[in-house]
């Protein structure tokens, strides 16, 4: 979890773009950019990290413990825990987790709400090098293993070449045709470069 949390400190900062002596600011990709004296990027991004360590920790240490509790309170009554409270459990600790941590995401755009403007907003096809200049390898490459990961986890349970347990497959493949044309549009977009 600590590499998956650096990753997402990283764009965080990253949306934080040196220019000059300051950093101008931009929510998403093709958003306007507001200027940030390097102070106050620094301290926005020092913040997030902080809070992002604490919420995270915080949310997982509180996810074990509902789960344990769930399991507890469905072994004092039967031998078996339903699947269903387990995702139940897990949905609803995600979706939980979910609103502090946008709140938290977005806390440069509530300091904006007071600047001017400092730099107008990128065109679709600058955003779109941007993203692909961002995109890894490596996220790439783990969407593969994960998509291999999915498949053998399914077939362990359930034939994949029966019925319905088909779209797995298909799910599986157009994950990975989605990829393909991920990896060759930012191959072409680096060869442009």
């Amino acid at each position: 979890m600590p590499g998956y949390m650096a990753r997402v400190e990283e764009r965080f900062a990253n949306r934080f773009e040196a220019a000059g002596d300051g950093y101008v600011f931009r929510a998403n990709l093709r958003a306007v950019g507001y200027p940030f004296s390097a102070e106050e990027r620094d301290h926005a991004v020092s913040e997030f990290k902080r809070r992002y360590v604490w919420l995270t920790w915080g949310f997982s240490a509180a996810t074990i413990s509902i789960f344990m509790t769930v399991v507890w309170l469905f072994f004092s009554q039967s031998d078996h825990v339903p699947d269903a409270a387990i995702y139940l459990v897990l949905g609803v600790c995600a979706g939980l987790y979910l609103i502090p941590f946008y709140w938290l995401w977005n806390a440069p755009v509530r300091l904006c709400r007071d600047r001017v403007q400092g730099v107008e907003g990128r065109t679709t096809g600058e955003a779109r090098r941007v993203a692909f200049e961002r995109l890894t390898w490596t996220q790439l490459g783990t969407t593969v293993l994960l998509v291999g990961l999915m498949l053998w986890r399914v077939s362990a349970r359930a034939n994949l070449l029966v019925g319905w347990n088909r779209l797995w497959l298909l799910l599986g493949a157009a994950t990975l045709v989605l990829v393909v044309v991920q990896a060759i549009r930012k191959l072409a977009a680096q060869i442009r470069k």
